[in-house]
């Protein structure tokens, strides 16, 4: 499949033009390290994952190019390159009257991450997780092979791709249908006063067809707030409305300047904003290691227990505001195959729906004790039935790992598509517990180097100096 084969008449021809050069150039570096039997690391040139990566030129491929996109209006249909952001995407769309009927609130999110990793926002209680917009792709296999996957073409790698985490192969292109775009979003905010109050709100807005986004932020146990939007083509008198499509939501990193104990005004906000984008925080955030000291979750609950899993946060760790998104969850095809899908349909009230629960907030200094805080979070998750999402650092052991999803069906599909050479996906998504060694196994210089860089606020300094220098935290030199 090409953006160019007659099929979509693109209006961006030319960007899309030298799509298949492109891809030639990527597919010569996945068949050069699969003719050495070496694994490999996709660098993308950004990020927006807390995961430890450790990527060099040497076991690189770079995709970091792929980043056009073109589109059939007539037919309301975009065909994106993976490494397109969420924020060219939308402008894009917006140019043509069109929009993604799902929006992540990151801008540097790529198309491709948000199909391989895990993404919602406001709307996927209609659309479901981004994946699901999806309606084609193409990869290169391991081997080298360039093909096309979707639901009557491979399905099963169509469907085993979402979510994966780059375990099977290359994207390299993909198919997703539009909506019609209108000027403005009308919000309407409703005040809750406890989680159960906060998810039957939720469950009555859902099943309003006039609702077009939806979402929600607990401030205590008994304090919140749910939002709820409709694309509209005129501003009404009676609520608050935005052009941005998108309502806010706390996320991403700690603001730097409480930091570095700087006052955080309007000065300071123009003087440091180049610093405080979103693509610029994760890098700085990588190079200084600071996603060590940062509790950052994702996970999708039942409804059922939901509240539960609230009240357990209020008491092992008091992290406010909690952010609530309700996803549409589909009935099979769920990424990474989880072994109890029954837990989201059980019951009246979940219905296909699951709530998702984002938390962020400053954890111990101390390496160890974040570890089994975080390892602790994710034992509650799987006690009540949730399911993690692994855009964020996993700790998951790999018997832990595998006890929630399946295992045999996984390594089946990367079978039969020669993926075995390629790093798994437990390895890649729990590198946190990976290279984790405790301080009692470390030797003394690795102490030592551990003190001095641990040292308040060096790691801050050093991750800001990194990108003032253009230093790439993603990416080591040869």
């Amino acid at each position: 499949m090409t953006a160019t084969d007659g099929r979509y008449r693109p209006v961006q021809a030319i960007a899309m033009d030298h799509h298949t050069e492109r891809v030639a150039r990527v597919r010569g570096q996945v068949r050069y390290f699969h003719g050495r039997g070496e694994q490999y690391r996709i660098y993308h040139g950004s990020t927006s994952t807390t995961r430890r990566t450790k990527l060099s030129h040497d076991t690189a491929v770079d995709t970091s190019q792929l980043k056009h996109v073109s589109f059939d209006v007539e037919k309301r249909v975009a065909i994106i390159e993976p490494n397109v952001s969420m924020e060219a995407l939308v402008d894009a769309c917006l140019a043509v009257g069109l929009m993604p009927p799902v929006v992540m609130e990151f801008p540097a999110i790529t198309v491709g991450g948000g199909f391989a990793g895990t993404a919602g926002e406001s709307s996927s209680f209609k659309h479901g997780l981004f994946d699901k917009t999806i309606t084609r792709i193409e990869m290169i296999l391991a081997n080298g092979e360039v093909v096309e996957a979707s639901n009557d073409v491979r399905p099963d790698l169509f469907h085993a791709a979402a979510g994966s985490f780059g375990t099977l192969g290359v994207i390299t292109l993909l198919e997703m249908p539009l909506l019609e775009a209108k000027p403005y979003v009308e919000v309407i905010y409703t005040t809750v006063t406890s989680m159960e109050d906060a998810i039957t709100t939720i469950e009555d807005l859902t099943a309003n067809p006039s609702i077009n986004y939806l979402e929600g932020i607990m401030y205590s146990l008994t304090s919140g707030l749910i939002i709820s939007g409709r694309l509209v083509s005129a501003p009404s008198l009676s609520a608050h409305t935005t052009s941005s499509g998108m309502t806010a939501a706390p996320s991403g990193p700690a603001p730097t300047p409480p930091y570095f104990l700087t006052p955080f005004n309007a000065f300071t906000r123009k003087l440091l904003d180049p610093l405080l984008h979103n693509d610029v925080m994760y890098r700085a955030l990588h190079a200084s290691h600071l996603a060590d000291e940062y509790v950052v979750q994702d996970i999708g609950f039942p409804y059922a227990t939901a509240t539960q899993f609230v009240e357990y946060l209020d008491e092992a760790c008091g992290f406010y505001p909690l952010w609530l998104c309700p996803l549409k969850m589909p009935d099979d095809n769920l990424s990474l195959r989880p072994r109890n899908p029954a837990a989201f349909a059980d019951g009246a009230r979940s219905k296909g729906m699951v709530l998702n629960i984002g938390l962020w907030g400053p954890g111990p200094c101390d390496y160890d004790t974040f570890v089994q805080l975080n390892r602790a979070i994710e034992r509650k998750t799987t006690e009540l039935g949730g399911l993690k999402c692994f855009y964020a650092q996993g700790f998951f052991t790999e018997e832990e790992f595998w006890g929630v999803y399946d295992r045999s069906w996984y390594e089946a599909v990367r079978r039969k598509y020669g993926a075995e050479g390629l790093k798994g996906v437990w390895e890649k998504l729990n590198a946190a517990v990976v290279a984790w060694r405790p301080w009692s196994e470390m030797t003394w210089r690795e102490r030592w180097r551990k003190r001095v860089t641990g040292l308040w606020p060096l790691k801050g300094v050093w991750g800001a100096l990194s990108v003032l220098i253009g230093r790439d935290g993603l990416l080591r030199g040869k």
